[in-house]
């Protein structure tokens, strides 16, 4: 029996702004996530049993767990320059990194005895190591912070528009952490961080 209950609290504020000749946008979210099913893990234990097949047990003090609170900024922009008909444009965002965990799988208890009994359902535990109150997600790695931007020249013949594109991804060539091994052998080892700085050339044509 797998029971879940929590809740969320959020709170999105954006706004936007006006260029002279094109839209920017910007905005922040602001959130944290609570979840708490102690009251039904104490009177269901069994509700504590996270996957089957083999079964994970959560430990008790896991039954609440609560993230900081996280903040997200994003912004993208665009103007088009007078007279050249060169098109300016800008996006950056700014979010939290991985969690950091570091879990420990246990098969036996302190004596050796193995947790396994023939046909019962306990096979592993699984234990976190971090903040005792917010065992799940209470620290997070490096931010992530992008620059993307594109200039695009307008061309205009015999009622063709067409438009030549360069885009330059990742402009500061950030190597942030985008994932992280959360093997209790292998704590904080990446696994997988932002693409490098690349740039693209394209082209399109309404007629």
């Amino acid at each position: 029996m797998l029971v879940f209950h929590g809740s969320r609290e959020h709170d999105d504020v954006a706004r936007a702004a006006r260029c002279q000749r094109e839209p920017a946008r910007r905005g922040f979210n602001v959130g944290k996530t609570t979840t708490d099913n102690c009251e039904i893990a104490d009177k269901v234990p069994e509700s504590l049993i996270a996957a089957t097949n083999p079964s994970v047990l959560v430990p008790f003090n896991y039954c609440h767990t609560e993230t900081p609170w996280l903040t997200q900024w994003k912004g993208n922009g665009a103007y088009t320059v007078p007279k050249v008909d060169v098109l300016v444009s800008a996006t950056f965002a700014s979010v939290q990194g991985p969690p950091v965990r570091a879990d420990l799988t246990v098969s036996s208890r302190p004596d050796g005895t193995p947790l396994n009994y023939g046909t019962q359902a306990t096979a592993t535990l699984p234990v976190n190591f971090g903040n005792v109150n917010n065992p799940t997600s209470s620290e997070y790695g490096e931010r992530l912070n992008q620059l993307d931007l594109r200039f695009g020249k307008l061309v205009r013949l015999n009622g063709v528009r067409a438009t030549v594109n360069f885009d330059l991804f990742n402009v500061f060539n950030g190597n942030a952490v985008t994932r992280e091994n959360s093997n209790y052998a292998a704590f904080r080892q990446p696994t997988e961080i932002m693409l490098a700085r690349y740039a693209k050339i394209g082209m399109q044509i309404d007629f």
